[in-house]
């Protein structure tokens, strides 16, 4: 019986790593939010016993090949920037004079073809230009270490870190929109305890003082307001602002701060067009 829990748990598994594969062809968040939730589930099959220590192995090298194969399939396959870039403007043209709407355009072509010079670019707004990104940044583990309060995975601190706030942490390093890193920790955090409380690793049934605790925590974070893509919650906003914080930085004034010639990538040597200013 132990040999087929085995076995059905290492089918779910290799799915689970096959649906993370599939997402990555997407976008890289699936990777990096997926993989490490996937090996805290695989850490706790491991610890009862449910997985053997060869499929455990044979897990992660999948994991491994898999992700460099597509790595080296896209060098290979993927067409030119440039040739993206001019699809991508053929598909979405920009709305007759409203020039918000092709600043948002533009600036999502170059980040989605500009390789490390938009990498770059949003290092650049996140530790020269954003007054906001280390109160936004301490914000975000805060409020991830209040769902590790609220949640029942207080006793598995180090399993809610590697879900939970290493991802957000990374992808805060590296680019920008603190909301939305922050939104899928918190997912990371609900499907953590779910899958904790079906393994019967955690307790459904908390202590009222714990019980308590959480219930005024998540009624206070309800209060503070949504958590939009780029903010911690509306509250949080509103304390930065009266701690004299300024609000985000322009997008073309960032843009073109950063990378005086990122117009460029999107339009390639010549822009056609002179520079749009979103009003």
């Amino acid at each position: 019986m132990r040999r087929v829990v085995c076995m059905l748990l290492g089918i779910a598994m290799a799915t689970g790593l096959a649906l993370i594969l599939l997402g990555f062809l997407a976008h890289e968040t699936a990777l990096i939010y997926g993989l490490p939730l996937l090996a805290a589930f695989a850490i706790v099959d491991f610890r009862s016993g449910s997985l053997t220590h060869r499929q455990v192995l044979r897990l992660a090298a999948a994991a491994l090949i898999g992700v460099a194969v597509i790595i080296v399939l896209q060098m290979i396959w993927s067409a030119p920037p440039e040739v993206t870039a001019r699809n991508m403007l053929d598909q979405a043209p920009a709305l007759a004079g409203d020039a918000k709407h092709q600043l948002w355009r533009d600036i999502a072509i170059y980040m989605a073809v500009g390789g490390s010079r938009a990498l770059a670019t949003a290092l650049c707004y996140n530790v020269q230009m954003s007054a906001r990104y280390w109160p936004e940044f301490f914000g975000c583990i805060a409020l991830l270490a209040l769902y590790a309060l609220i949640l029942p995975v207080r006793r598995h601190l180090s399993l809610a870190a590697l879900v939970m706030w290493v991802p957000p942490i990374f992808m805060m390093l590296v680019a920008n929109d603190t909301g939305r890193w922050l939104k899928l920790g918190m997912l990371n955090g609900w499907l953590l305890a779910s899958f904790l409380l079906l393994r019967g690793v955690a307790d459904a049934q908390l202590g009222p003082r714990a019980l308590k605790l959480g219930a005024l925590l998540i009624c206070g974070l309800l209060a503070m307001g949504p958590t939009r893509h780029n903010t911690i919650n509306d509250a949080y906003s509103r304390l930065l602002d009266r701690l004299g914080y300024p609000e985000h930085t322009a997008l073309d004034v960032w843009m073109d701060s950063c990378d005086p010639e990122w117009r460029r990538v999107v339009y390639g040597s010549s822009t056609g067009t002179s520079p749009v200013r979103a009003p």
